[in-house]
């Protein structure tokens, strides 16, 4: 035998073998859950769902969240066949105000042409402009480093051959982020036998 005491109203839930009966109070009897009802004579636990109020908007709010979960999940699947190539790294490199003067010389040490790509004004020009604005930001090419001698536009290059295996090329870009910051980004481009190392 079991007893369920509820606030403000008792049920009393009596089961012999595979019988069951139920004993309701007169003023509990009318307002009794039908699916409570149907729980205690079969036996069946019956899911509670509320129908109104915060739980129903709840309860209806993780539903759509659960259906909207599985259709991205299956929208984000990879085609059959299909598959994902590792083909650069980015590496970053800040340079507070005070280091500045030293970012121009070593830039100017490893393209010492970029001078002479630019009719408007020249690259210290356009360096000294770039690290005094406190007003705007941005962004300038400065060069490819290739294992081999290669002349691609008006890009700066530079030779060295003692590159790793994996890289092909490597790109330099200057980038102005906050007033005294700037930043120097590399991006290092692999051959397409070096994707697989990496995986």
């Amino acid at each position: 035998m079991s007893q369920l005491i509820l606030e403000k109203h008792e049920l009393d839930i009596v089961e012999k073998n595979t019988c069951k009966s139920i004993k309701l109070s007169s003023q509990f009897q009318n307002n009794i859950d039908p699916s409570f009802l149907r729980e205690c004579l079969t036996g069946q636990k019956i899911k509670p769902i509320s129908k109104i109020g915060l739980i129903h908007s709840l309860q209806r709010y993780r539903e759509l969240g659960r259906k909207d979960a599985e259709a991205t999940f299956l929208k984000t699947r990879p085609l059959e066949g299909s598959s994902l190539n590792f083909l650069s790294i980015r590496m970053i490199e800040v340079f507070q105000l005070e280091q500045q003067e030293k970012l121009y010389d070593g830039l100017e040490k490893l393209f010492p042409e970029l001078d002479g790509n630019n009719h408007q004004q020249t690259f210290k020009e356009y360096f000294g402009d770039l690290s005094n604005s406190i007003t705007s930001g941005g962004w300038k090419n400065i060069g490819t480093i290739f294992r081999e001698n290669k002349i691609i536009g008006p890009t700066n290059t530079y030779r060295m051959p003692d590159l790793p295996s994996e890289v092909d090329y490597i790109n330099i870009s200057l980038h102005k982020t906050l007033p005294s910051i700037l930043v120097i980004t590399l991006d290092v481009y692999l051959k397409r036998q070096s994707y697989y190392k990496f995986k």
